[in-house]
């Protein structure tokens, strides 16, 4: 049996872990772990939670009637993949890296380690710009391009639901019970999911671009033009390389297309955006 792990990778679509899985044709069980420790560090709030939940919960609007779900869990992802590789041997967990906090890294070392110990391969995808173990940054914004400007990855929902197994019984109680109130829609919340990220997107491709350079920077006029994308790409409900597309093309201005944008501030407002997030992922590989 094989699993998904999803972290911050919160969608169906684009997705080459969950593809190089389906790939595989084997059992899979696709998982989401609720970590105590996030649930305590600092980095953490309310917001985050529900938008996670939201999220996840469009995921499985998108399974159920087809027959399958992500299993949602809470607690020490050791001991949760511990747990499950002793019901039902686990040949290879399949995710994305993961790029962010100081407790992520290390519990990423730790599921290594287990990983290693107990003969799992584990099958990590680059996640979005970011390239680990650079010692320069010869060749970066080639291998930057490439990455975003690779094709879609395709996932079929009928041969993922066709190799999905339940989860074993000694796990059920693990299940994380918190999603229920989590999930409630505050209006001054973002609200999460793949359908959401792609509204925002092209609200701020055909609108909020207009003045994304010149009010950025302050604090009332950027309510209304700036991307509002960042929670959509920090938790991997739109992959980034699918903005830096959309964007590429909507930059280019051809005449009569269906993203045609008539002044030169939009085409200013995507192309900073554009290098915004380009620049983030070369900062955040020196951290």
């Amino acid at each position: 049996m094989n699993v998904v792990w999803f972290k911050r990778d919160l969608r169906l679509t684009d997705h080459a872990p969950l593809s190089a899985a389906i790939e595989r044709g084997e059992p899979l069980v696709l998982l989401y772990i609720v970590e105590p420790e996030l649930l305590a560090d600092p980095h953490y709030r309310g917001r985050h939670w529900h938008f996670i939940a939201q999220s996840l919960e469009a995921m499985n609007e998108q399974l159920n009637p087809l027959g399958g779900r992500i299993d949602i869990l809470e607690g020490d992802p050791i001991s949760i993949l511990k747990a499950l590789h002793s019901e039902q041997a686990i040949g290879t967990l399949f995710s994305y890296e993961e790029t962010g906090l100081g407790v992520t890294f290390q519990r990423d070392r730790e599921v290594a380690r287990f990983c290693r110990s107990e003969g799992i391969t584990w099958t990590e995808f680059q996640t979005n710009g970011v390239q680990r173990g650079r010692q320069d940054r010869r060749g970066w914004n080639r291998s930057w391009h490439a990455v975003m400007s690779a094709a879609q990855t395709r996932v079929a929902p009928d041969r993922l639901v066709a190799q999905l197994r339940p989860l074993p019984p000694a796990l059920e109680p693990t299940r994380c019970n918190r999603l229920t109130r989590w999930r409630q829609q505050r209006p001054e919340f973002q609200a999460g999911g793949s359908a959401m990220a792609q509204q925002v997107l092209h609200q701020f491709l055909t609108e909020r671009a207009a003045g994304y350079q010149r009010f950025i920077s302050k604090p009332e006029a950027s309510r209304t033009h700036c991307s509002r994308l960042s929670p959509y790409l920090a938790w991997g409900t739109s992959a980034c390389g699918r903005f830096t597309k959309r964007s590429s093309r909507d930059r280019t201005k051809v005449d009569g297309g269906a993203h045609y944008l008539p002044s030169n501030h939009d085409y200013i407002g995507i192309a900073t955006s554009y290098r915004n997030l380009k620049w983030n992922a070369a900062w955040s590989a020196r951290i």
